[in-house]
């Protein structure tokens, strides 16, 4: 298992985009909805920009958030995550959304 941890938004969409260039995809991205430059909503849609203008096979993106209101996790699926956990989970609860 191969963990990267982006500190921002934006480093997130780069560590992505170098994973297509090495050709070492990533599994499922953990993305925290509030991050400084580019938050996790921003982050998320630009993958799924670069998914879609390469033809890349759609990469799973979990939100993770601090704010469960209905609307926080409106905005992270229409912005492309995939599904939606509260800070803090368990780990039962992480390891059943990854499969």
């Amino acid at each position: 298992v191969t963990i990267q941890k982006a500190f921002n938004g934006q480093q997130a969409v780069e560590q992505y985009q170098q994973s297509i260039q090495t050709k070492e995809f990533f599994d499922v991205i953990l993305m925290d909805c509030q991050m400084p430059i580019k938050d996790g909503f921003e982050a998320t849609e630009s993958i799924r920009q670069v998914e879609r203008e390469k033809g890349i096979k759609h990469v799973p993106i979990i939100a993770l958030t601090a704010h469960q209101s209905e609307k926080d996790a409106k905005k992270a699926l229409q912005s492309g995550m995939d599904h939606v956990l509260k800070k803090p989970c368990k780990k039962a609860t992480l390891l059943e959304t990854i499969q």
